[in-house]
């Protein structure tokens, strides 16, 4: 197997260094202080009761944005078998839970990036030490405030608090200029159609038939790009 800097795959450290682990966990602090205030929680799902929650919400969410048949989940959850490896987190909002992120270890060789897509040998040569990020959704009503951003700011938290090199989420092209934002070192591998294979969230990829697939070392984030991302975050809650 050829190494990753052979696949265009962009060198990565773990643990990152200590200054980086300091300024990310000062950001998040600071941005968890900020979603206290205003109501949320973020915590990891633990319990049977709380995963529960994580599944029906995805399959709310899912369904109403038209990327999941409800038919094929008929009780109200979707799950899948990389659920068995991931760690996932709830958002609550005044005791309900509005919001969910997944992180799946590479290393079991079980994520929709795996599923859904055939022959993606450049995250087959990253995978014992990478990380996917995904199962991403927040409730209509909560997402142009603050929740998104700090389920997705905890996420990367946990990755680098875990030394974890890689950061790998699947995503439609549209949101390419946003990622490079972030790390001018991502690795973009766009997907051609005879690569999919989806087997569940048929909808998304019929909405967004172009999409691609993004390496990103954790380690080399902008902070300054999350720093941006926030505030306008927290701007458009201002009147």
């Amino acid at each position: 197997m050829k190494a990753p800097r052979d696949r265009g795959i962009p060198m990565a450290r773990a643990p990152c260094p200590r200054g980086y682990r300091w300024r990310a966990f000062a950001l998040y602090v600071l941005y968890q202080s900020l979603l206290q205030v205003r109501g949320y929680r973020i915590r990891l799902a633990q319990t049977d009761q709380e995963r529960d929650q994580v599944y029906r919400l995805r399959w709310q969410v899912y369904t109403e944005a038209g990327y999941l048949d409800p038919a094929r989940f008929p009780d109200g959850r979707f799950r899948d078998r990389a659920d068995a490896v991931s760690f996932s987190w709830l958002a609550w909002w005044k005791g309900e839970p509005v919001g969910t992120v997944r992180a799946t270890p590479l290393k079991y060789g079980i994520a929709p990036v795996f599923e859904y897509v055939h022959d993606l040998e450049e995250v087959r040569a990253i995978q014992d030490r990478a990380l996917e990020l995904g199962r991403y959704a927040i409730v209509r009503a909560h997402r142009k405030g603050l929740i998104g951003a700090g389920l997705l700011l905890r996420a990367f938290v946990w990755a680098i608090r875990r030394a974890y090199a890689y950061l790998v989420w699947g995503a439609s092209r549209s949101v390419t200029p946003r990622v490079r934002e972030f790390s001018p070192e991502m690795r973009e591998i766009p997907i051609a159609a005879s690569q999919l294979r989806p087997t569940d969230i048929l909808g998304y990829f019929r909405k967004h038939p172009q999409v691609s697939v993004y390496i990103v070392p954790t380690c080399r984030f902008r902070f300054a790009a999350w720093l941006r991302f926030l505030a306008k975050r927290v701007k458009a809650l201002v009147p």
